[in-house]
């Protein structure tokens, strides 16, 4: 065996080890990407879960919404009756 033929044997085994390294790093780096993948779609996905729930809050808000203003405008009506009641039983001085 010549000093050539050892030297690139050892090379060959180096570039083997390189490649095994770098395999490697690349599977780890694939696997960090679509974890991170993952999480994007989970993170969308319960946004729209939210966004849902945000749009049924949203209109029962603007039904209360009538409703108090509906009230508000008999809250006059209500006072008057109040004292029209009072003055009736007022008694006479």
């Amino acid at each position: 065996m010549t000093a050539a033929s050892a030297g690139a044997g050892g090379d060959d085994a180096q570039v083997k080890g390189d490649m095994w390294l770098l395999k490697w790093t690349v599977g780890v780096v694939v696997a960090l990407i679509l974890g991170l993948f993952w999480m994007q779609w989970q993170m969308v996905d319960r946004m729209g879960g939210i966004e849902g729930r945000l749009t049924t809050v949203e209109g029962r808000l603007t039904s209360v919404e009538g409703q108090l203003t509906n009230v508000q405008e008999q809250i006059p009506e209500v006072g008057g009756r109040l004292t029209t009641i009072e003055t009736k039983l007022t008694p006479p001085s």
